[in-house]
């Protein structure tokens, strides 16, 4: 399984994002099967789109490494100026195909860059136009990527292109673990990902303007148009949002940042000689109009923080309970405020700081269960009831899931599916609400 990483439109730290993308070559995971290393060390590549042209032009496919390439870096930044289409591809070599130059993406043909994450068995079957050249030694993803150009080059009249690979995607009938894809022609960047672990279709919009269809193998050509055009009102409306919203999110910086879990509030300065704080100011030195570094150093400041209040309280905390683990780390995680890993490692992440001290403590012992238990069974929560019996405002939400829990038993399969979809923001609102976190959303802005 290969990584991939796509950027579309302005995003003001983008070289930063693809250095940082650079080390999953080193660090990234990969389906537990024995013999199997951690990494993507097969090759990288990378493409822009030529404005000028209205095309993609490839700037480098090399062997190797990325995180310990200087080439990766020196291509990076002799970039002057932000493409509209930047996509880069670090290749895991599927069993079978060849660590070779010719096999690292990305692809290109008839104007149209291409990468591909995932194995696709017998992909050689895939009907193509026999006028596409094949470039490398029998790649499965570059025999894909033709399939996919030819099913272009057919679509019906009227049918967009979005739906026309669509479709291409749910006909497939050959054996895959992902057909996970950015195909651009330096104008249009279309995402669809059909992975045998998708159980219904899904259409999500970016914050940039990016629309992204997940098809599950079992979708049909005609259910994918279909799904595509009942939801294409809701498309074009959100799509609108974010363009009408993301020029007062861009330009917004925080002057104030609150942090509850260690009751301190801080008023930011900008322009000053080094990143520091004294007095209930924090001393950021770039100007506001830096925003991708302002960020950059903010998070650097936060991070530095959690160290030296979260790290103490979660030993401490350890010790007054019995817990026992290896090491603690501060994190900037998207989607978890903590995790416990079998190398006895916490990792914590810096926004707990947004989060008021009970809600704090709840977390911690939640991952230091996780050091008796690493698992989420009956066991596991047993355990953390009897470390930290609910009361207050952790007990609303408990309350809260307890309701919900109840009626969705109450609901047919397909019925709870589309409630946990309906349910998800409310929750999320409601749990800011409840927790007192909300001065939290002015800094998640920048």
């Amino acid at each position: 399984m290969c990584r991939m990483l796509g950027i579309y439109g302005e995003v003001d730290n983008w070289k930063e994002i693809a250095l940082s993308f650079s080390q999953h070559a080193e660090t990234g995971k990969v389906p537990p099967k024995k013999g199997t290393l951690p990494g993507h060390k097969d090759g990288w590549g990378m493409a822009v789109s030529d404005s000028k042209n209205n095309t993609m032009v490839i700037l480098d496919r090399q062997p190797g490494s990325a995180a310990d390439a200087d080439r990766f870096k020196q291509t990076l930044t002799a970039i002057k100026k932000q493409p509209t289409i930047f996509i880069c591809h670090l290749r895991k070599a599927s069993p079978g195909i060849a660590v070779t130059l010719k096999n690292i993406h990305p692809f290109f043909a008839d104007d149209f860059s291409f990468i591909h994450n995932g194995t696709i068995y017998q992909s050689e079957s895939l009907p193509r136009d026999p006028s596409l050249q094949m470039t490398s030694d029998g790649s499965d993803s570059e025999h894909f990527f033709h399939y996919l150009l030819t099913q272009l080059k057919k679509k019906a009249a009227g049918l967009e292109s979005a739906q026309s690979l669509a479709q291409a995607f749910s006909a497939i009938t050959v054996d895959y673990t992902a057909l996970n894809s950015f195909l651009t022609n330096g104008r249009e960047l279309f995402v669809i990902r059909k992975s045998a672990r998708s159980r219904h279709m899904a259409i999500t919009v970016s914050p940039h303007g990016l629309v992204e269809v997940v098809v599950p193998r079992s979708a049909r050509p005609t259910e994918v148009e279909a799904f595509v055009r009942l939801h294409r009102k809701w498309i074009d409306r959100a799509l609108g949002e974010f363009q009408k919203n993301r020029p007062e999110i861009d330009r917004s910086m925080p002057q104030t940042i609150v942090l509850p879990a260690i009751d301190s509030r801080w008023t930011v300065q900008y322009d000053s000689k080094n990143l520091s704080d004294r007095d209930g100011v924090v001393f950021v030195p770039t100007s506001m109009r830096d925003r991708s570094r302002c960020r950059l150093q903010l998070q650097q400041w936060l991070k530095r923080k959690a160290r030296t209040h979260l790290n103490p309280r979660l030993h401490a905390l350890a010790d007054e309970r019995g817990f026992v683990f290896k090491r603690v780390q501060v994190r900037g995680q998207r989607t978890r405020w903590g995790s416990y890993s079998s190398s006895g490692t916490v990792s914590l992440n810096f926004c707990l700081l947004f989060m008021q001290p009970e809600l704090v403590e709840h977390l911690m012992l939640h991952e230091l269960c996780h050091t008796r238990e690493m698992n989420h069974s009956r066991r596991f929560w047993q355990l953390l009831a009897d470390q930290q019996p609910v009361t207050g405002r952790v007990e609303e939400l408990v309350l809260v899931g307890e309701v919900i829990r109840k009626v969705l038993a109450l609901l047919s399969p397909k019925e709870r599916r589309h409630a946990y979809r309906l349910l998800g923001m409310v929750l999320v609102m409601a749990f800011l609400d409840v927790m007192g976190v909300a001065s939290i959303m002015p800094f998640m802005a920048i």
